[in-house]
């Protein structure tokens, strides 16, 4: 098979690709002389996105793919109203954002946070552990509680409080980059579960 020089590096260039550095095309692929008798195919990038829901899964590092980029939102939690008293709205859930270094055919296990459901009910963790370190996006408070945080991300941020307000009043839910919260309100004289908070979502980019 004839190969095409592109380019030499070498202080000592020829024709049979012993000059380390050197470019050439064979058999429509490219390859780099990388020594006197070895050279290594130079291959495009690859890149895609994989995404998991609440049911999470299992992530495998594709071919070729040595870093990928983790996305992780913890869920909202559940709003809440008691009769003549308070009406308050879920938190959101947090979000973590890590490029990580991984190796081709690793698999990693995947958890994502549901939404709380029903009454004073918090969102669930979004987490997946990569080479030791858990990065992980928690989950929203219910009732205007302490809103989810991500951690080991180069980027954490947390989610927005819920609100309260007064009996018989409807307070407006929180739906944000950050992850989703319920809806609470209520009625007079009675009790009255807001909606369920969002889900969380685990997204890997390479």
């Amino acid at each position: 098979m004839s190969r095409i020089i592109l380019a030499n590096q070498s202080s000592t260039p020829d024709d049979a690709g012993s000059g380390n550095g050197q470019l050439f095309v064979e058999g429509n692929k490219l390859y780099q002389q990388v020594g006197t008798d070895s050279a290594q195919e130079l291959k495009t990038p690859t890149s895609g996105i994989s995404g998991f829901g609440t049911s999470g899964g299992t992530f495998t590092v594709p071919a070729d793919v040595t870093k990928v980029t983790v996305r992780l939102w913890g869920g909202g939690g559940t709003g809440y109203a008691t009769d003549n008293s308070t009406n308050s709205s879920g938190s959101g859930g947090g979000h973590c954002l890590a490029c990580v270094a991984v190796t081709p055919g690793d698999t990693y296990t995947v958890t994502v946070g549901a939404g709380g459901s029903g009454g004073s009910s918090a969102g669930g963790n979004t987490s997946v552990t990569i080479n030791s370190v858990e990065y992980k996006a928690t989950g929203g408070a219910a009732n205007a509680g302490t809103a989810g945080t991500g951690t080991n991300g180069q980027l954490n941020l947390t989610g927005q409080t819920g609100f309260s307000t007064s009996a018989g009043n409807r307070t407006r839910g929180t739906f944000i980059a950050l992850g989703a919260a319920g809806v609470g309100h209520g009625m007079f004289g009675t009790s009255h579960y807001g909606t369920n908070g969002g889900d969380g979502l685990a997204i890997f980019e390479w």
